[in-house]
């Protein structure tokens, strides 16, 4: 005579233990889908959306000045990776190689750079660049990349004033890649404000 349980009791059994087993998988894949979205609305909340701007008039201060700028009015800090211009599609340092390639005479590369030089030498110039590169841009703040007071009418630096307000409308153009806190990353350029996301930052071409 067997000492086993009845087979009707068995089914039970093992119908108990797979039902067990199905909610405990179940109850996993609710939590993990929980923090699954939890994560992505966390990293949403901190989403740093960088803009590149670009003018020749100080808003605040009404002086005319040529500007260009980053801002970022996201919702968390963005970790500022690149920063590269384009010239007519081929890059160029920001701003002094910018200058140099568009807007002072000279038949070689060296030429220009003098050039450039002897410009800026003047007084009146106000030729200011800050760093871009591994810079932390905070939520609902302006970042100012580059800014060239206008020089007196009769400054030789006027000229070259000049031909940089024109070029920001014909060839010029910044691409610059940052990260989030959560190493999530995009790119965004001057002429498409809308940011593409990447895997990484790249380096910027030379």
């Amino acid at each position: 005579m067997g000492s086993g349980a009845p087979p009707r009791y068995r089914v039970v059994e093992m119908i108990i233990g797979a039902s067990v087993v199905v909610i405990s998988i179940a109850s996993l894949f609710l939590v993990v889908q929980q923090n699954r979205v939890m994560e992505r609305q966390l990293e949403a909340s901190v989403r740093p959306y960088v803009q590149i701007d670009t003018g020749n008039i100080d808003e605040e201060t009404g002086e005319t000045v040529l500007y260009v700028q980053l801002a970022n009015p996201g919702l968390g800090p963005a970790r500022v990776e690149s920063f590269q211009g384009f010239l007519d599609g081929a890059p160029v340092g920001v701003p002094g190689e910018l200058a140099a390639a568009c807007c002072v005479d000279g038949d070689t590369e060296e030429s220009r750079r003098a050039a450039l030089v002897a410009a800026l030498q003047v007084e009146d110039a106000g030729f200011v660049t800050a760093t871009v590169e591994d810079y932390m841009l905070e939520a609902g703040r302006v970042h100012d990349v580059f800014r060239f007071k206008r020089p007196a009418e009769d400054s030789p630096a006027l000229d070259l004033w000049r031909r940089l307000d024109r070029v920001r409308f014909g060839g010029f153009d910044v691409e610059v890649c940052y990260c989030s806190m959560f190493d999530a990353c995009w790119t965004t350029r001057l002429h498409d404000r809308q940011p593409k996301a990447v895997k990484a930052c790249a380096s910027p071409a030379g």
